[in-house]
Formats: structure tokens, sequence, C-alpha cells
């Protein structure tokens, strides 16, 4: 911008200072003013430019030309001075149409700034509308995934029902949630009532159905429905493991053929029991059977015989004992029998109920009635043993000893 501005000023100072040699700044001027325009593309777009060159090119041809040349000193001195002038006004004009187009291009992109701001500030806005409503989702998530969590874990079907319900309640704190095992209409809205309900399946098992009854009418929405149904589900879930730990746990407690505990169970409560009835000076007896001639009936009439014979005893010993007592197959045709509290006379008085309850009993196989008896031991704590080995050992030994005298019969010592 400055390059065109600096010679107009240096020609002007020449011809003021040396007016008596025009046609060499005239030579000079004419191609230093011509590379001045063509650096300046903007000025080419001129169209008094080419006519401004057009003139000094002839002027120039005339003066040098002209025999009389010398005497065009004075004129020509005013005619270069008003060409500079006009040249100077001709740049200004074109630096002015430059500048105005500078303006024009920062306006544009001021007003693209601009706009990029208002929407910035449109889409901040917009965002900052959503927060309270994100916030809230992010804590009904957070709810959710602790609720999911906590009825996960849960392994009694009774607690499970009862947190279930705790939980949709505490959606609904003024309506009325219940759980049935029954079904119930799933929406009812009569006399200004209105409730929605869902299904809690295990496959094609029904395992309740939960509903919630409002007094107001069109109470519920479809939200709620997706929100009781979510609890149902995991609820459901909670129910089928709960389930499935029980299952597996009886397979590791319970005899697969009997519904007896199993012999490392019986080991395990009779070692708990004797610590207990140690602290507290309580006796602890033990009553060990064993079916007699029980290879008789395999022999005879088959295993499936055998195991309904197995089956009928142990449904008779798990009849008559307590809650606190356990029942269990010791292995075989022998079982065992944990009685806290009770002295050694009381056990024998329970052994021989049991003897003569199975020697009564008539098991049926298939088209046979079968008649079998069994032979007992009882020892008890802390009489007859210290340690839950030495009185296993002690009630085994009066097993054998009934056995060896006859079978069908009860030894206490």
């Amino acid at each position: 911008m400055l390059i065109p501005w600096a010679a107009y000023a240096l020609f002007a100072w020449a011809f003021m200072h040396a007016p008596e040699k025009p046609a060499l700044l005239f030579s000079l001027f004419l191609p230093l003013i011509l590379w001045i325009y063509h650096t300046h593309e903007s000025a080419l777009e001129s169209p008094s430019i080419p006519w401004l060159l057009a003139g000094y090119s002839a002027l120039l041809i005339f003066i040098f030309f002209h025999p009389a040349r010398a005497g065009f000193a004075d004129t020509l001195s005013l005619i270069l001075q008003w060409v500079i002038i006009g040249a100077c006004a001709v740049m200004a004009v074109v630096q002015f149409d430059e500048l105005q187009k500078e303006v024009l291009i920062t306006r544009d992109k001021t007003d693209e700034l601009s706009k990029a701001v208002k929407d910035k500030t449109k889409t901040n806005d917009f965002y900052r509308q959503k927060i309270p409503a994100l916030k809230s989702k992010i804590g009904e998530r957070k709810r959710l995934s602790t609720d999911a969590k906590e009825m996960g874990t849960l392994l009694d079907p009774g607690l499970i029902r009862k947190t279930l319900i705790e939980k949709v309640q505490n959606l609904f704190p003024a309506e009325t949630v219940s759980l049935s095992p029954s079904v119930t209409a799933a929406t009812a809205a009569t006399a200004g009532k209105s409730s929605i309900s869902t299904s809690l399946h295990s496959g094609k098992t029904l395992m309740g159905t939960l509903r919630v009854d409002s007094a107001a009418r069109a109470r519920f929405s479809e939200t709620d429905m997706q929100q009781i149904e979510f609890y149902a589900s995991l609820a459901t879930l909670a129910l089928e493991n709960a389930k499935l730990f029980s299952e597996i746990n009886a397979l590791a407690t319970r005899d697969g053929l009997t519904g007896l505990a199993t012999q490392r169970i019986f080991l395990e409560r009779l070692a708990e029991e004797l610590l207990r009835g140690g602290r507290y000076r309580t006796p602890v007896a033990l009553i060990m059977a064993d079916i007699d001639h029980f290879k008789h009936v395999n022999d005879g009439h088959g295993h499936l015989a055998g195991d309904q014979v197995l089956k009928d005893v142990s449904q008779i010993f798990a009849g008559r004992i307590r809650p606190v007592d356990l029942a269990a197959r010791y292995g075989g045709e022998e079982f065992c029998l944990v009685l806290p509290g009770l002295t050694l006379q009381e056990s024998f008085g329970l052994a021989e109920t049991l003897r003569r309850e199975i020697e009564a009993r008539e098991v049926l196989t298939g088209s046979a009635r079968l008649k079998v008896t069994a032979s007992f031991g009882c020892a008890a704590f802390p009489d007859d043993a210290q340690s839950a080995s030495q009185l296993v050992r002690k009630a085994d030994e009066r097993l054998y000893k009934a056995k060896s005298q006859g079978r069908n019969r009860v030894i206490n010592a």
C-alpha cells in the first residue's frame, strides 16, 4: 500500500527540484508506474488505468520527437505535476475501493461469527435446559442399578417378594401395591379407579401378579407401566436364582433318594450341637439305625423295591423328629438322628417308637407288600462321649450289639 504513494511523492519532489529534466523523468516514470500497477491486480480493474498509460506513452513520444521539445519544459513540468496529482487521485480511489472491499469482507466475516456465536448460544441454551432432565435420568438409572443389585443378591423368596412390594411402593407412595399368586385384571377403571398390573412368569409358570391401584381416574402412564414391568422382571430373575440356589443346595445337603441330610451335613451338625451342648451344659443324643436284612430285599425283590423301603423308612424318621433335630442317611441302609437336648433315656424311648412303627409298616413295591424291621443303637453326650467321633463310635457299637442279639431291637448300654 505504501509503495505507490512513496513513488508518487518521489516524482513530485523531483519535478519541483529538477524541472529542467522532464524528458528524463518521463522516461523513468512510465516503466515505474507500469510496474506499480502490474503488481497491484486490483488497480488494473479500474477502466481509467489503460487510458492513463496510453496518454503517458503518446505524450512521451511527442516530446522526444518534436523539434522544439526544449520549449515545452515549462509546459511539461506543469503537465507532469497534474499527471502525478491525477495518478495519486486514481490510486487513492483504487485503494479506497480495496478498503471498501476489505470492510465488506470483514463485515461478512463478522456476520458469520455473530451467527456462529448465536448458534452456539442457542445450542448451549438447549443443553442447559436439558441438564435437569439428564440429571434426573442419571439419578433414575443409578437407582434402578442399585435396586437391581440389591434384589439380585436375595435368596429368600419371601424376602424377594417383600422387597418388590417396597420398591414399587416407593414409586407410587399414594397408591396401593399388592402381589398376589393369582392372575388379576391388567387394567381396571371402574368407579373412578385405575390400576396397572403385570405378571411374574418363569417360563410357563406363573410366580405372581404385581398390581398397583389408585383412587384417581387415569392415574397411570406408559412410563409407570414400564417401571413396574422392570421391577417385576428383577423379582422374577431373583426368584429363579433363589429356586436354582435352593435346588443346588439341596443336591449338596440332601440325599437324592430319601430327602434326608447327607453324611457330611450330619457330621457338621453333630459337631455344632456338641459345642453348643458343652457351652450350655445340655445333653445331645444320637440314634443310629440300620434296616435288618436289607440285602435280602434287594436280592429277592430288586433294587426298586429296596429304594422304596429306604424312602418309607426315611418318611417315618422325618415324621417323628422335632424341627431342631436332624435325620440323615449315613450310608446304604444306615441312618442317624441328632437330638439336641435329649438324654440317653429319652433317645431310647424315641428309638423304640420308631422301631415299632417300622415293624408295623407295610411297604408297597409294585404287586408285593413287604414288611421290614430295623435295629437301633443309642448314645448321648456327655455321659457316653465327649467328641463327635467318640459319640458316633459308641452308638455304632450299640447298633452292632443290637444286630448281634437278634435284630429288631434298641440298645442304649
